[in-house]
């Protein structure tokens, strides 16, 4: 069983690498507009009922990456996506014009709630007018649902996987799983449906690992994860990374709709305004209120924050989240990318021995 699931990952990587190809065919075959996204910061049920297809841009294409990413700039990007969408607060807004692909510019509120919920519609009615010439209102409420059902299906895979591999981790490196949730946000789902249902049906019949009360529950945090294999050297220290708050991570794959609501459209604004935006959008007040508040409910009992020297904002919000989780009993603590083993270890020794 265990060749079995490293061949489905060996599978999906190879795909990935093809994401070019992938996606172009996808397109030619569908006829429908691919909006390239930066962040996860649309609806992308209600973009999908407008017949818009909203892919992540894979994470080696993303500005924070970009010293690593220049053998791909000579890729002609206008034939796979149609447009790229990059929050207003962005930093890096004149890389992404360097695609060739017209670029839209979205204005995410402050706030959260009903104050947000209400100036977000008026920024999706807004894109939806300036691209299509549409309304909100026109949306086929039919078509919503079944869209809506193809996300929320992706997401169960997603999370169930998550949760099947934190029931016995040795089967699956994190930067494994970390590298499953990346494909399933680039790559369209009808190509990636395949693949997560066969992961599933073979982690559902393995045995719940004995090791794994052993280690601290845990959840990583970061901006944007430039080495996945940081995350193997996090597990190894002698953490289980059961959550993340990390670009392309877990958090894309929370939301599930209940198609049979009457008023799916206002279900889906009012989740997304109370979603988890990047640090660079929501401030570390409403972070904190959204998610952080939270985790001990959660039993996360660590949160190790992977220290980013791009995004300046994420940056003063750890110092600022480090006191409130104190408060909480939740540890945090601060490692680098070349540090994370150590510290961690280093962190676990202490712990052992005031329990002592």
């Amino acid at each position: 069983m265990r060749n079995q699931i490293n061949n489905i990952f060996n599978s999906i990587r190879e795909i990935q690498g093809q994401f070019y190809t992938i996606i172009k065919g996808f397109k030619e075959r569908n006829n429908k507009m691919v909006v390239g996204l930066v962040y996860d910061i649309m609806p992308v049920e209600i973009l999908a009922a407008f017949d818009m297809v909203s892919l992540f841009l894979p994470s080696f294409l993303i500005s924070d990456n970009k010293t690593s990413n220049s053998s791909m700039r000579g890729m002609q990007f206008n034939k796979i996506y149609d447009l790229i969408v990059v929050p207003h607060s962005c930093p890096d807004v004149d890389y992404y014009r360097g695609f060739n692909v017209p670029l839209y510019i979205f204005e995410i509120p402050s706030g959260f709630g009903e104050t947000f919920d209400i100036k977000f519609r008026a920024e999706i009615e807004k894109f939806l007018n300036k691209i299509f010439s549409v309304k909100l209102k026109e949306i086929n409420n039919k078509k919503l649902k079944e869209c809506t059902e193809r996300y929320n299906c992706l997401r169960r895979f997603v999370r169930g996987i998550s949760f099947l591999r934190s029931k016995n981790h040795s089967i699956i490196n994190s930067s494994d799983l970390f590298m499953l949730f990346q494909a399933a946000a680039v790559l369209p789902f009808d190509v990636m449906e395949y693949y997560l249902k066969n992961l599933s049906e073979q982690l559902g019949g393995l045995k719940v690992s004995a090791d794994e009360s052993k280690k601290i529950r845990t959840l990583a945090a970061g901006h944007f994860l430039k080495e996945p294999s940081v995350l193997d050297r996090i597990e190894d220290a002698g953490c289980l990374i059961v959550e993340d708050d990390m670009d392309r991570g877990r958090r894309f794959f929370d939301f599930s709709f209940n198609i049979s609501s009457p008023d799916l459209c206002d279900e889906i604004f009012q989740a997304y305004s109370f979603k988890l935006f990047p640090s660079f959008v929501r401030p570390v007040k409403e972070r904190y209120e959204l998610f952080y508040k939270m985790l001990k409910k959660h039993n996360i009992d660590l949160v190790i924050f992977l220290k980013d020297d791009h995004d300046n904002s994420a940056g003063k919000q750890v110092d600022l989240l480090r006191k409130k989780l104190m408060r909480l009993s939740v540890d945090p603590i601060t490692v680098t990318y070349d540090n994370a083993y150590a510290a961690i270890k280093e962190y676990i020794n202490k712990s052992l021995h005031i329990q002592q």
